[in-house]
């Protein structure tokens, strides 16, 4: 019965997204501006944007999508975009967008899902605005970090300097929303930037929260790589720092992570760390698993990708319990690429039609449900 419940959801979102309309924008299409195909489009229609760039004021307060015409162009928008949050849910989607311009969200009752897919986004900041903002980041560039409330962060590349002394990527508190925060499968390649920021990593914040399988990499010799704060209730489900690789080529006596959080309930497992020969984690009341981390060489990965050498001792050093193995079954390697999450998920080029992520269980109780959700797009 839940199969053929998913195929009827899946059957509707089809004949709506079938209704939908395409309206093209650029110099050879009836419509030669964003704004311009925004005033006649409704909810669920797709603006398809011919390269070149688009400097404009755009309030975005409905359904839309925003995608490059042509796989493979990078259209450039800029100037002023502001995100409107509705009486109802209302989601607001970009794929392929070179996304240049300075964003403000306004408050509303209605739940905002943002989503940026396979773009360039540079100086950008989702903590202004709406408490109900939502922001899915999928196999992005962002060369100047990112600073958010509530949001799942994918596959992304991040590094060059920062915008100010805050971190690469930074959650902090001021979310209404229940989501869980979601950072996998990111690379972190910061420029030698004089160690102005203060973390690689920097979460505030108050529900469970998911750090796997993300290759972090500084050449400072002072700055942690990842920092946990906030107030995540006791008695919430495990939060997980799984499967990541902090490397830093200056070493030092440092502690990788750093938390402040009391009463966290935290799994902190499979990780290996190069270059810092303190605790792996300084924290204050926190419960949960500590295990199989190991301190490496820099011989045992590549550095430039995190990915373990030929022989490294990480390889198969992990957890064996079944829910950790990697994807071909075998015992689970320390690192960012061990485990089903696997930072090889997200190196691959993005098509046309792409899953980004997949979530389902590595074990299923007999007779249980199979619960998978997925994040990907379909051109």
């Amino acid at each position: 019965m839940r199969t053929k419940i998913l195929f009827a959801s899946l059957l509707i979102a089809s004949i709506q997204q079938a209704r939908a309309t395409d309206r093209g924008v650029g110099a050879n299409t009836l419509f030669p501006t964003i704004s311009a195909a925004l005033a006649v489009s409704a909810d669920g229609d797709r603006i398809l944007l011919e390269a070149g760039q688009y400097d404009e004021y755009l309030s975005l307060d409905k359904d839309i999508s925003i995608l490059s015409a042509q796989e493979g162009t990078r259209p450039t928008i800029k100037g002023l975009m502001r995100f409107i949050s509705g009486p109802s849910a209302r989601k607001i989607h970009f794929s392929g967008v070179r996304l240049l311009s300075y964003l403000e969200t306004t408050p509303g009752i209605g739940r905002l899902d943002v989503s940026i897919v396979d773009s360039y986004v540079k100086n950008q900041s989702f903590n202004g605005g709406s408490a109900n903002l939502h922001v899915t980041l999928l196999r992005d560039t962002l060369p100047a970090g990112i600073q958010f409330h509530s949001g799942t962060v994918i596959g992304n590349v991040i590094g060059g300097v920062p915008n100010s002394s805050s971190s690469y990527l930074s959650c902090s508190a001021g979310t209404s929303l229940p989501d869980p925060l979601i950072v996998i499968g990111n690379i972190v390649l910061p420029t030698n930037d004089g160690n102005n920021p203060v973390y690689e990593i920097d979460l505030t914040v108050s529900s469970v929260f998911h750090v796997q399988n993300n290759y972090l990499s500084t050449p400072s010799a002072i700055r942690p790589f990842l920092h946990i704060g906030g107030s995540v209730p006791f008695g919430a489900a495990p939060s997980s720092v799984t499967n990541n690789t902090f490397y830093r080529s200056s070493p030092s006596g440092l502690t990788a992570i750093t938390a402040t959080v009391n009463n966290c309930n935290v799994d902190i497992q499979n990780n290996a760390v190069i270059g810092d020969s303190g605790p792996l984690i300084s924290w204050v009341a926190m419960k949960g698993t500590v295990s199989n981390n190991l301190y490496a060489a820099p011989s045992w990965i590549n550095t430039s990708t995190g990915q373990p050498t030929l022989g490294s001792p990480l390889l198969n050093a992990g957890d064996p319990a079944p829910h950790h193995l990697d994807l071909d079954l075998t015992t689970n390697d320390v690192g960012c690429y061990g485990g089903s999450n696997s930072r090889a998920n997200f190196i691959t080029p993005l098509g046309s039609a792409v899953v980004g992520f997949m979530k389902a269980p590595r074990a299923v109780p007999q007779g249980g449900a199979v619960d998978i959700s997925a994040t990907g797009f379909d051109r």
